[in-house]
């Protein structure tokens, strides 16, 4: 089977090595698109939408620090300082001299995606808001919490696969055997003849300690001017309606899509979604142009 993507690391300024996806690394025809995935996942979860898009632009998937293949962080603290991540997204971008880019983010990375934007809003021509709001519900960051708390360890594939689908069948019901085990192999790894869970465990407890921190609404305003799209799952318990719909209020031009049968979050590759993008990046890339 071809390989669609270059494997890279570089260090950041502590020293870490941080791991990502390069797709199409030589079309310079259209805005990169850069990948920032959710609280525990990684560069995995957007291999799909990579094959689907990359025929038209460079894609960039990155593992954050303690996730997936990149380098976990000694200094537990650092997990929950913004400033830390936009350095390693920054180093990235820097290394690939990315000075535009396209930021889809997936919960956290939602959340990461407006910090881009916030510290070089010149440097975003557009955001894809992945199940991810300005609010953040209590319920649904404790569930998170509860759910990736420990690390879980199984013997085999399908023993791991049907934990993984009996414990998150209601957040995608319509999902095939093959899209569970898909989920499955990205959310663990195997390590000394075992299937365990792909991050750091540590990261979650200053996620929870900081979740109601900031004022998120704050962090919105700063994409006013910038073209988003905002995807939110039928029954989420992350982005809400009240705050979906709240968003479309402080932002008038925001192009929001309900995701049918699907909780947090989104997947990327459903046929609603694929369309709703093919339009966002054309309408951003020929904006781009016109500029």
């Amino acid at each position: 089977m071809k390989v669609m993507y270059q494997e890279k690391y570089i260090r950041t300024q502590d020293g870490l090595r941080i791991f990502f996806r390069d797709y199409n690394q030589y079309n310079f025809d259209n805005i990169p698109i850069i990948c920032l995935p959710g609280l525990t996942r990684n560069c995995k979860d957007f291999h799909n939408f990579a094959q689907l898009f990359s025929n038209s632009s460079r894609v960039i998937s990155i593992d954050m620090r303690g996730r997936g293949k990149s380098e976990y962080d000694k200094n537990l603290k650092n997990y929950w300082k913004p400033d830390v991540y936009m350095t390693d997204i920054f180093s990235i971008t820097s290394s690939l001299n990315i000075h535009k880019g396209i930021y889809l983010g997936t919960s956290l990375g939602g959340l990461m995606a407006m910090q881009v934007a916030l510290i070089r809003p010149s440097s975003v021509s557009g955001i894809i808001l992945n199940d991810i709001g300005p609010d953040l519900p209590v319920n649904g960051v404790m569930n998170i919490h509860k759910n990736l708390k420990n690390r879980l360890e199984f013997n085999n594939w399908n023993d791991a696969k049907n934990f993984y689908e009996k414990k998150y069948n209601s957040y995608h019901p319509n999902f095939s055997s093959e899209q569970w085990l898909e989920q499955t192999k990205n959310t663990f790894k195997e390590e000394n003849n075992l299937i365990v869970s792909d991050y750091d465990i540590r990261i979650i407890t200053g996620a929870v300690k900081t979740s109601q921190s900031n004022n998120l609404w704050e962090l919105y305003s700063c994409i006013n001017k910038i073209p988003t799209i905002c995807l939110r799952g039928e029954f989420s318990d992350i982005l809400m309606e009240d705050t979906f719909n709240k968003m479309k209020l402080e932002k008038k031009d925001l192009i929001q899509l309900i995701v049918k049968n699907c909780g947090h979050n989104p997947q990327l590759d459903e046929p609603e979604v694929i369309e709703e993008l093919k339009k966002f990046f054309k309408f951003v890339n020929d904006s781009q142009i016109n500029e």
